[in-house]
């Protein structure tokens, strides 16, 4: 019987030692799978897949000469300087030389899962009495890296908003940051030229509106949109463009910011945004951070740069008056539970803000699409704040 009790109770002693074991083995982050990816892994998408870390096992043994596992780039560069005759793979012995690297960097090339040119389709958008055509993916979701190629009902919202306050955008230089494909940069800039009186333009930026982005292919769409509205409004040229902007680097963001304020000379003064502030993306402190950096004067930006490398041959730029302006931040807003996040940062940042009363200006039918879209409230709302650049 004291024999039996002992084995049971060891029995019980190691029972969670081998469940912890057998678990985590099972369920190990991909980042520190040995294995080779399953089916359902690779269809996740490229974003997961084919970083430096969880590709599968390297098969030439280049990880241990510093190289991160997986990484193709690296595998291509060094099949030839590194040929190791054997080496082991899910315990079984592979001739390395006998391996296509081609063929195995094309198995985890980016573009197989990123989706195709004849992918986008070119769909009309109607905006109140407003229409607007432009490329888009017709998925109803995608990895968060992509989702700028999706037209979101939160971009149709600020649209909305911005039909609803276009006199307010004549002669305005407007920014959107995020843009995606674009619906409410091309929409702010059709109205900029559809409007009575707004064919004179004073200057380079009375009228432009700069649609910005960070990723590689959201970008491609985008320029793809710019070029369809410019080919449609040939008056829209020179005052219509697409540029690469990423926030929550701040050096990189400086120089960003600098040579965008040489480029276009003078401050935004409307800044437009669609779903910003998705966690995923950051911490809401670095997209105003972003804005106050692009409403910065140009020797501000550069002392900072000089500050940040404490580079003693850079001379400290000259000081100048700096002129008071007010600027406006308009947000078309998902409320993920994070608007007090959001509201805190933009006090720290100096902005004053106001949630819009959407029945003023969005139809009922749309508000029912959104609904049954889903349950996440939608808003717009209005930051603004006095710079000086």
């Amino acid at each position: 019987v004291a024999f039996g009790l002992f084995g049971f109770a060891a029995l019980g002693a190691s029972f969670p030692y081998y469940y912890v074991k057998n678990h985590q083995t099972k369920n190990r982050n991909l980042l520190q799978q040995q294995d080779p990816l399953s089916g359902s892994q690779v269809i996740r998408g490229a974003y997961l897949n084919t970083g430096s870390k969880d590709a599968g096992p390297d098969p030439t043994g280049i990880g241990k000469l510093g190289a991160t596992k997986g990484n193709i780039s690296l595998l291509k560069k060094h099949s030839k300087s590194h040929k190791l005759n054997k080496t082991k793979m899910s315990n079984k012995s592979v001739d390395v030389e006998a391996v296509d690297v081609d063929l195995v960097a094309g198995m985890f090339e980016a573009s197989l899962f990123l989706p195709s040119e004849n992918e986008y389709e070119l769909k009309q958008h109607t905006i109140g009495n407003f229409e607007l055509t432009l490329y888009s993916h017709p998925a109803a979701s995608t990895d968060y890296d992509l989702t700028g190629i999706i037209v979101w009902p939160v971009s149709k919202l600020l649209s909305f908003y911005l039909v609803h306050k276009q006199q307010c955008l004549k002669d305005m230089f407007v920014l959107e940051l995020g843009s995606g494909c674009g619906l409410p940069g091309l929409v702010a800039s059709s109205l900029q030229n559809c409007n009575e009186g707004f064919g004179e333009r004073k200057n380079q930026t009375h009228g432009r509106v700069v649609l910005t982005d960070c990723e590689e292919e959201v970008l491609k769409v985008l320029s793809k949109n710019v070029k369809h509205q410019i080919s449609l409004i040939p008056e829209t040229t020179s005052f219509l463009t697409s540029e690469y902007l990423l926030w929550g680097n701040e050096t990189e963001q400086i120089f960003e910011a600098a040579a965008f304020r040489e480029k276009y000379t003078k401050v935004p003064d409307i800044f437009i945004a669609a779903d910003v502030f998705h966690p995923s993306f950051g911490s809401p402190k670095q997209v105003f951070d972003t804005i106050l950096l692009m409403s910065s004067s140009t020797e501000k930006l550069k002392n900072m740069l000089r500050t940040k490398h404490d580079e003693e041959t850079l001379p400290l730029e000259k000081k100048v008056e700096e002129k008071r302006k007010d600027i406006e931040l308009w947000v078309g807003f998902v409320d993920r539970g994070n608007m007090t996040e959001v509201l805190e940062a933009s006090v720290v940042a100096g902005f004053a803000h106001k949630i819009v009363i959407l029945d003023e200006f969005v139809p009922e039918e749309f508000m029912k699409e959104v609904l049954s879209f889903s349950d996440r409230i939608l808003m717009i709302v209005v930051f603004t704040k006095t710079v000086y650049e």
